[in-house]
């Protein structure tokens, strides 16, 4: 670096607690700035104390033979290096930073040797540690290979700003937290913001690619000037080392700069920096470019023999040869030849998998997951075709097709080709005799230009790199919060994955978020669907509309769903056209249609298990009775497992022939299942929301003009984009886990809002609260929307997603929800048990006996209706006999007492019920499951103490099973027995 009037040289003495070789190293930098950062000197004869204190290694170790060898030639400058995130941590905590490792220098050598690592660190991107918060945010970022340059540039910064010289220096007895603490002072002081560069070092063994790092100082379009240079004259490595970190700084979101050498000079001219310094920092920003200069020629004399590189154009893989010795004893000519012609090179990995439950919460990528078995790489093959024109085809596999020879790519690594005839028809496709060492030179071939994605398996929310602002994605769209980094979120939601996956594509936005035309545009649109919503009235029951609208926009909400609409009701009511309009949501032309509806009930288990977990929503179409009992039963129980699973959101484990676990698929979308029936089973209805349609459910009128809205005029997609929109603008406001507990906040909210209405329903023991955790999931839906007519100030849309305002879509939610409830209460397991087993006495499968006159009808002094309501009927000679077998006796309750105690023998009876209703008590069912609902829902007897299903009926006797009182199994007979 040369000398300038901002660079100035200290002389020896300056650094007094340095040795005077290692002196003159530091001869650039302030011995303040120096003093500041940790600058210390090792001696031959202090190298085994320091290598202790400093756990270089053992006298054995090739590090520490590293540093001896140049402790014999010269005294050794060590100087510490400090991670820049660390620094930036550090000074918003006020807490002093840590090295992360050293490195050491001698004046002989003058290059930095490779890092002397203290415990459990690694070189990485640097800056002094004295710097301030505000140095480290806003200003434009130099970037410098060497520590010694850095800091040499921080020490004409302070002198360019006007401080003296001897405010620069040190005494003997000034610590190193005392120089930094007035280091940090002078830069606070002097230094003014416009003027102050941010100088981050990259030390050899900086891994360049490596984005997260840079994520730290990520701002838009933050300048950042690439200024690295090598002393050794390396044009190769410097410029590969420059573009690679160029795309890394662009991939971060900022403006990657080059550093203008100017005419003339070389990729590695190292007296640049000093050159510019001469005339100050602005003119270090005026003379930045964003032209980078081209590639130079590839060094290639330090080769062996026998290495193979792909040629500089691309289409073939040259071998390195040398000529034999000739006759007078003269080494032959090396030249490169042709050894296979095709040439290539690897594009990209990239990884397939869903978002983490994690990810999601806080907005955080997680780097640990970006590499796994989902892992995929692209291949580039090129070549020249017969005619001399370039050819290009692309090999796409798992990951471990690097490991293999391109001739077992097909077999063993599963690749596909891009073109059916092309790579395939090459003479010399696949290389055999040479192809590993093809694949090592296809591999080597411009690595650093290679990138790394992740494409996401799941629609809706995704995390993004470098911000905790989620990004949405459905179908072939991306909705980012900054535009730069639609590039960086990728949907690996692809047809083959999920067939139709491009119908979820959403309607572009035609203007800019949160502008006046946006803002016009949501407007009249919240007109539009008032409209169609409300003034029309499509739906007789307004509770649909308002459940409609909030299923349709549920995705826009972060917070997962575990949503089940089961809309049931005659054919032609109006079922799979309500689903229709709720998918219309999520189209970007007319797609759904009451015909036409992601998802049927025919498809197999495993499908409809991959759609959950790469959809944001998705429909059942179509549960109807069938004319095969097995089949019927087979979709019964298919549905009744996908609700579980997705109201659990749990997925189904699987296990591969080694016994190794397979990839699980974990429901993400609101399920709408649509049946000509309603769920027999209890524990299925008991996780479903139900929209109950019949005749006149549908307003015929309004019906024509809906289909239309839906189809054409496209409003409730591009809501749907608004609301995704105004979650993305309130995270950049409150930071993704401000939003996140924001949106739990709703939540609860909601919750009191459904148990407020719910306190009106007669339950008995029915506990409400899984309706009011489903009603309140559906509500979510809903935030978006009331966040978007504040920001866009629509007063009716307010009104109407107002809580407790009658006719509001909130208030049809909670009517849905609340009339689900009051259904489940009334189709309760104890109900459906007691009214099976009084049926089974009507329908003459079974019968109850008098306990005192077995044999005998067990009403004597009551009516033939009401015996025959106890499974008795009378014969030719109208003499009263039981029917079916006998599940249990009528008895008294106490000596003298009346009979009006029923006894069930539950095994018995349950027995006769399974049989009888066959999809009430489905395979699995048991009798103590199944009937001792009956007294947990309060049917049993009252005050006959229940232990283990052991029955006191009196002193001395203990039975088994259930007890009953006369008036619940006889109803309205039991009028006919008072009388």
């Amino acid at each position: 670096m040369t000398t300038s009037p901002f660079i100035h040289s200290w002389a020896a003495d300056a650094h007094s607690w340095l040795t005077a070789s290692t002196s003159s190293i530091a001869a650039h930098v302030a011995p303040l700035v120096a003093r500041a950062r940790g600058y210390r000197a090792v001696t031959e004869r202090e190298a085994k104390r320091f290598a202790r204190e400093e756990r270089v290694g053992n006298a054995n170790s090739h590090r520490y033979q590293q540093m001896s060898a140049r402790l014999r030639t010269d005294d050794l400058l060590v100087v510490p290096a400090f991670f820049a995130v660390a620094v930036a941590d550090a000074a918003r905590d006020g807490r002093p930073p840590m090295p992360s490792c050293l490195f050491g220098l001698t004046d002989a050598a003058r290059y930095e040797m490779p890092p002397l690592f203290l415990a459990g660190n690694a070189v990485d991107l640097d800056c002094h540690p004295a710097l301030p918060e505000h140095a480290l945010t806003g200003t434009p970022i130099l970037v410098v290979s060497g520590i010694l340059t850095s800091d040499a540039i921080l020490t004409a910064q302070l002198l360019h700003a006007g401080v003296h010289r001897h405010e620069l220096e040190v005494t003997a007895d000034e610590t190193v937290h005392a120089a930094r603490d007035r280091l940090r002072d002078l830069i606070t002081e002097h230094v003014p913001r416009d003027d102050l560069v941010l100088v981050l070092t990259v030390p050899a063994g900086t891994n360049l690619s490596q984005t997260h790092v840079w994520d730290r100082f990520a701002e838009p379009s933050r300048p950042v000037i690439i200024g690295l240079e090598s002393d050794r004259g390396d044009d190769w490595a410097t410029w590969h080392a420059r573009n690679t970190l160029r795309g890394t700084i662009g991939a971060a979101g900022m403006n990657p700069e080059n550093l203008n050498a100017g005419p003339g000079a070389g990729v590695t001219d190292h007296t640049v920096l000093g050159d510019l310094l001469t005339v100050g920092w602005t003119q270090l920003r005026n003379d930045t470019t964003a032209a980078f200069p081209p590639q130079p020629m590839r060094p290639r004399t330090a080769m062996t023999i026998g290495t193979r590189l792909v040629a500089d154009d691309g289409y073939s893989v040259e071998v390195l040869v040398e000529d034999p010795i000739d006759a007078y004893g003269r080494p032959g000519a090396r030249r490169w030849e042709t050894e296979t012609r095709i040439g290539g090179r690897v594009v990209k990995t990239e990884t397939y998998r869903a978002p983490t439950y994690l990810e999601r919460e806080t907005g955080i990528l997680d780097p640990a997951n970006e590499v796994g078995d989902n892992s995929r790489v692209t291949i580039e093959a090129s070549w020249l075709s017969a005619d001399g024109s370039p050819r290009v085809e692309y090999v796409t596999g798992p990951l471990k097709v690097l490991n293999y020879p391109p001739n077992r790519w097909d077999a063993d690594g599963h690749a596909t080709f891009s073109k059916a005839l092309g790579l395939l028809q090459h003479p010399e496709w696949p290389p055999v005799k040479h192809g590993r060492e093809w694949l090592s030179a296809v591999k080597a071939n411009d690595a650093a230009s290679c990138t790394q994605a992740t494409r996401w398996t799941a629609m809706g929310w995704v995390p993004t790199p470098g911000t905790d602002v989620c990004s949405y994605i459905s179908g072939q769209t991306v909705i980012t919060h900054r535009p730069v980094d639609a590039a960086r979120v990728l949907s690996g939601v692809t047809e083959d994955r999920l067939n139709g996956a491009s119908h979820f594509t959403l309607p572009e936005a035609d203007s800019a978020p949160f502008s006046d035309t946006w803002t016009a545009r949501v407007r009249e649109d919240m007109d539009s669907l008032i409209e169609h919503y409300i003034d029309l009235a499509p739906w007789t029951d307004k509770g649909t509309a308002g459940t409609v609208l909030a299923a349709g926009l549920r995705s826009s909400n972060p917070l997962p769903t575990t949503v089940v609409l089961y809309a049931q009701g005659p054919s032609g009511t109006g079922k799979s056209w309500t689903a229709s309009h709720i998918m219309g949501f999520h189209q970007a032309r007319k797609t759904w249609t009451g015909k036409h509806l992601p998802g049927n009930l025919t498809d197999t288990l495993t499908a409809t298990e991959l759609a959950l977990a790469h959809a944001p929503i998705w429909v059942l179409d179509d549960l109807a009775p069938s004319a095969s009992p097995q089949e019927s039963t087979r979709q019964q129980a298919a549905a009744g497992d996908i609700i579980r699973n997705v109201h659990n959101q749990t997925a189904k484990r699987r296990s591969s022939y080694d016994l190794k676990a397979q990839q699980t698929f974990t429901p993400q979308a609101l399920l709408i299942v649509t049946a000509e029936n309603p769920a027999t089973v209890a524990s299925v209805r008991d996780r479903t929301l139900v929209l109950n349609f019949d005749v006149g459910s549908l307003n015929s009128p309004a019906v024509d003009a809906m289909d239309e809205f839906r189809d054409k005029n496209l409003a409730a997609p591009r809501l749907l984009v608004a609301a995704v929109q105004m979650m993305q603008r309130r995270a950049s406001e409150l930071g993704w886990a401000g939003l996140v507990a924001e949106l739990e906040v709703a939540r609860t909210e909601a919750k009191v809002a459904v148990r407020r209405r719910t306190a009106t329903l007669k339950l008995g023991d029915k506990s409400p609260e899984r309706h009011v955790e489903m009603t309140a999931d559906l509500l979510l839906g809903l935030v978006p929307l009331r966040q978007l007519a504040e920001r866009v100030g629509h007063t009716r849309m307010l009104e109407l997603l107002a809580p407790g305002t009658p006719g509001s879509f909130v208030d049809g939610v909670i009517s849905v929800g609340t009339q689900s409830l009051a259904e489940m209460a009334e189709q309760s397991p104890g109900a459906i048990a007691l009214e099976s087993i009084i049926s089974v006495f009507r329908q003459g499968k079974a019968h109850l006996e008098l306990e005192d006159t077995p044999g005998d009808k067990p009403l004597p002094n009551g009516s033939d209706a009401a015996n025959r309501a106890l499974g008795w009927s009378a014969d030719a000679n109208g003499k009263l006999r039981p029917l079916g077998i006998r599940i249990g006796i009528l008895t008294r309750r106490r000596k003298g007492g009346p009979n009006d105690l029923v006894y069930i023998d539950h095994n018995a009876a349950f027995e006769v019920l399974k049989s009888t209703f066959r999809d009430t008590f489905p395979h699995g069912s048991t009798a103590r499951g199944t009937l001792g609902q009956l007294g947990s829902e309060g049917y049993w007897y009252p005050g006959i103490n229940v232990t283990s299903w052991n029955i006191k009926l009196r002193p001395g006797k203990t039975d088994r099973g259930i007890p009953l009182t006369l008036q619940t199994v006889l109803g309205e007979e039991m009028q006919q027995v008072e009388h």
